[in-house]
């Protein structure tokens, strides 16, 4: 696969599709104008590099992976995005720092670091039917996490939690065989009006602010 590193811009009076998969590495990456079809492809942002920059507020992208392989990555997003795909973020070892705006997923979010962490102050907005899950073994998930949808998000397996916010709004909510793994520091849940299948909490020094109605707690000290 071939990566861009170099600046990116789309301003166009006509139109651009994107096919297939599609790498961005380094640099700057702007949508201004124009109409850009990207059903069926698959934008990849990140790798080995140590930053990017997303502006790209205006284009609905399909599915979407942000993630580092080997190196502390940081993608910045400079406005919101739209992904009605699959959200995959992922950080292998090291972490993947997602900073800025909100990313609004239309579909389903998978986070794939294994021992890694995703952490950041950019807020994910599950907006519409999709799952949330996770092959996290020992890393974790920090970003804030919001349900807000007219669909319905079914979380599945276990996926990994921590010292964000987690928020329910709206939509239908499948959690059965489900677990939410909350790890150390601090963790919110304001999740009235959905239950929760199993929840474990990892460690003793974790600080839990609850609005919610639990099925199942599971205290692992």
């Amino acid at each position: 696969n071939v990566n861009i590193s170099n600046n990116l811009t789309i301003n166009t009076a006509g139109t651009l599709t994107v096919s297939g998969s599609v790498h961005f590495r380094t640099s700057t990456f702007t949508y201004t104008t124009g109409t850009v079809v990207t059903t069926g492809s698959t934008l990849n942002v990140g790798g080995t590099v140590s930053t990017a920059v997303l502006n790209l507020s205006g284009i609905t992208w399909n599915n979407v992976t942000l993630a580092s392989t080997t190196n502390i990555i940081t993608i910045t997003l400079t406005s919101n995005m739209d992904v009605n795909g699959t959200l995959t973020l992922g950080a292998t070892t090291l972490a993947l720092i997602l900073n800025g705006f909100t990313i609004n997923a239309g579909g389903s979010l998978t986070i794939t670091p294994t021992t890694g962490r995703v952490i950041g102050t950019t807020n994910i907005i599950m907006d519409g039917t999709g799952t949330w899950s996770s092959s996290l073994t020992t890393g974790d998930f920090l970003n804030n996490l919001t349900f807000n949808t007219a669909g319905t998000v079914t979380i599945s397996g276990a996926v990994n939690y921590n010292t964000g916010t987690i928020t329910y709004t709206a939509g239908t909510m499948v959690t059965t065989g489900s677990t939410l793994v909350l790890f150390s520091s601090s963790s919110t849940l304001n999740t009235n009006g959905m239950s929760w299948n199993n929840i474990t909490i990892q460690t003793n020094t974790h600080t839990l602010t609850i609005n919610s109605l639990f099925l199942s707690i599971l205290m692992k000290l």
